[in-house]
């Protein structure tokens, strides 16, 4: 089993309280990791608030750009491997997204992993790239894949796409990983077909709108049609982690978070709808709570599906003391139980 941690470069006001976690914080919390043994730490890429600037002006949270903050903490450590979960694609020009994430897994000595997507919420793309308020976010995703496909692979690329295209480009460095991570994330029928055609790796949404079986099928079958196997897939599914003496301690630490509010809100954005906070079989079903005897029978459920990598992005903690000794916890009690699992 493979455990990640969620590094808080842009969770303040959406997963925790803001302030949170300045730059010295961020190098304890993965340095914490590395030493525990995580395999992988992962960061959000929010970029702008999607609320009405001027009513939350005064309590605006501190969002680091991701690859930045990833480049900045890859100096700073020397063997966990470090992924966006997920970079937003559509804001981006493709080119210079495979030279900087290029740039950071040479840096890193190979250990960086690209996660990609549309985006949770539109309104980001809307207020960034105005102009093309009318674009179709899933188009620009797929040409920019396959951009970035060829950019890490080839020696020369002229593409030409309806939004998208260059002329004779030459990208070097090459990453140092061949084929170079690239880790997909989505919930739409096409997401599978994506992965299949240029994926190492499937980032699941916690908040799935179809059952998980279903979504693998799907993926199965879109792998055979390319001559692949979901063998070659790294599986990643993202947890909300609550350890307690109890399993009420650590359901009360869970409610008293910011996180079932975040729930409700990704259910509203994902069109799922209803509120998942209030179904104690869907907060177990999204997040790890109890005690750490608790938590290593609920990963026996995420295993029975053939996923191995997890990554911790959410914590009920409101400064970084609680979640380094929620890590502390979790790393000591926990991760032995599958060591060489």
């Amino acid at each position: 089993m493979k455990f990640g941690i969620g590094i808080p470069v842009a969770h303040q006001g959406e997963y925790c309280p803001t302030p949170f976690a300045g730059p010295n914080e961020l190098v304890t919390i993965v340095q914490t990791a590395e030493r525990l043994g995580f395999h992988s730490a992962w960061g959000l890429d929010f970029m702008t608030p999607r609320h009405d600037p001027e009513a939350v002006r005064g309590s605006l949270p501190e969002w680091y750009e991701v690859l930045t903050a990833l480049t900045y903490l890859a100096g700073k450590t020397s063997r966990i491997r470090l992924g966006t979960g997920a970079l937003q694609v559509p804001l981006r020009d493709p080119f210079l997204l495979a030279r900087q994430a290029a740039t950071l897994d040479v840096l890193s000595g190979g250990r960086f992993m690209l996660g990609v997507g549309l985006g949770t919420y539109r309104v980001e793309f809307e207020r960034i790239r105005a102009r093309d308020k009318g674009v179709h976010r899933g188009q620009l995703f797929v040409e920019s894949l396959e951009a970035l496909h060829r950019f890490f692979s080839e020696d020369i690329v002229t593409f030409t796409g309806k939004h998208y295209s260059c002329r004779d480009l030459c990208m070097v460095p090459k990453p140092v990983q061949q084929p170079f991570p690239l880790y997909i994330t989505g919930t739409t029928d096409d997401v599978t077909n994506r992965i299949a055609a240029w994926g190492s790796g499937w980032l699941l949404s916690r908040a799935q709108s179809r059952k998980l079986d279903e979504r693998l099928e799907q993926l199965d079958r879109s792998l055979a049609a390319v001559g692949r196997r979901r063998s070659a897939i790294d599986l990643v599914v993202s947890k909300g982690l609550s350890l307690g003496r109890s399993r009420e301690e650590a359901l009360e630490r869970f409610y008293h978070s910011i996180l079932p509010t975040r729930m409700d809100s990704m259910a509203t954005a994902l069109n799922v709808g209803g509120k998942p906070s209030e179904d104690l079989a869907m907060v177990f079903e999204q997040n790890l709570i109890g005690t750490p005897d608790d938590v290593i029978e609920q990963f026996a459920a995420v295993r029975a599906k053939s996923i191995d990598h997890c990554i911790l992005y959410y914590f009920p903690a409101p400064d970084v003391r609680e979640l380094l000794d929620q890590v502390q916890w979790f790393g000591e009690a926990v991760m032995p139980a599958f060591a060489g699992r």
